[in-house]
């Protein structure tokens, strides 16, 4: 069972990870991101979203950055 909270903390952190994968934007950044899905602490932010994800946001975000180049 996965409670309301656990559930849009899910859904808020898939969608992040979905924005900074698509980013073709050199300008975008973790921070815009994070406002973008709701969160306001960037640090709980980046910390949850690697617990998901096994990785930082910005690691994510780098292969766009550098396809980009």
């Amino acid at each position: 069972f996965m409670s309301p909270k656990q559930m849009l903390k899910i859904m808020r952190l898939d969608k992040a990870r979905e924005l900074l994968k698509a980013r073709k934007d050199k300008s975008c950044s973790v921070s815009e991101v994070c406002k973008t899905v709701g969160y306001g602490h960037a640090g709980r932010f980046s910390r949850e979203y690697a617990e998901r994800f096994g990785e930082s946001p910005s690691e994510t975000l780098r292969p766009v950055k550098a396809l980009a180049d």
